[in-house]
């Protein structure tokens, strides 16, 4: 039987913080760029673990799912998730929200 790997061994440790920045381009076609945009910033983000994502049924629909550690301010928006999301603003419509894991008093 496999062994299901814990959350720290899998790199998305409880303690970080989950950006999502959802784009739909203005132009499908412009989905290199997005690429391009991405790997400039995730260059200089060593801390940040980068993921894209595309929707299966809307050609236009991306998001880039940024783990971070938390910042000073809980909920807050990070420095690089910023920068991404204004750049991204010149090929489509941009939402950008963080994400931050349920514990014990989120449960119902």
């Amino acid at each position: 039987m496999k062994k299901k790997r814990s959350q720290q061994e899998s790199g998305y440790r409880s303690e970080r913080c989950l950006e999502i920045i959802s784009i739909r381009l203005y132009d499908p076609a412009d989905r290199m760029k997005i690429m391009d945009v991405l790997e400039r910033t995730a260059g200089r983000s060593p801390a940040v673990r980068f993921s894209l994502f595309r929707n299966a049924a809307v050609e236009g629909d991306w998001a880039i799912h940024m783990w971070r550690p938390p910042v000073s301010r809980e909920g807050c928006k990070s420095q690089e998730a910023l920068c991404l999301s204004e750049l991204l603003k010149e090929l489509g419509l941009v939402h950008h929200g963080v994400w931050l894991p349920a514990g014990k008093e989120d449960q119902p």
